[in-house]
């Protein structure tokens, strides 16, 4: 009973965003290394420019056999918050972002190499909870720029 009282004591809560700025910065604290059995991913989140805001999200994927860099670049108004959605698949969790009308806009490097532009982008989360504050710190922020 001592346990769960001080889990409850201990809960953050939904992230509150007040600003844009303080929306990328909680985001770039909770976008981090996730682990799944011998499988890595070390994401980073970045902002590219502020006027508008355009923000980089790179993801190397690694486990013994390769490895992967994966670069998306996408302005924010551009993501549709009532779209971002959470997924689960096996042991990941993942953030699932579309674009406004599906328009084909992230742009998308592998390896250092142009890809075709996308229209959706997943963010691995280290578990549930993070996948929730990930979605959540997106929406709030998405809407700040309103």
């Amino acid at each position: 009973m001592q346990t769960i009282t001080k889990n409850c004591e201990d809960y953050q809560g939904t992230p509150n965003v007040t600003s844009v700025s303080s929306g990328l910065e909680a985001l770039n604290k909770e976008i981090t290394i996730v682990k799944i059995g011998d499988d890595n991913f070390d994401q980073t989140f970045e902002i590219v420019s502020t006027n508008p805001y355009t923000v980089k999200l790179t993801e190397v994927f690694s486990n013994l056999k390769k490895s992967v860099e994966g670069i998306f670049e996408f302005g924010l108004a551009d993501i549709n918050p009532k779209n971002i959605s959470i997924a689960t698949a096996g042991k990941s969790a993942l953030v699932e972002l579309n674009t406004n009308h599906l328009e084909k806009i992230i742009k998308t490097y592998e390896d250092g190499n142009i890809k075709s532009y996308s229209y959706k982008l997943a963010i691995q989360a280290t578990d549930i909870e993070n996948a929730r504050n990930i979605a959540a710190l997106l929406k709030q922020t998405i809407e700040q720029l309103k």
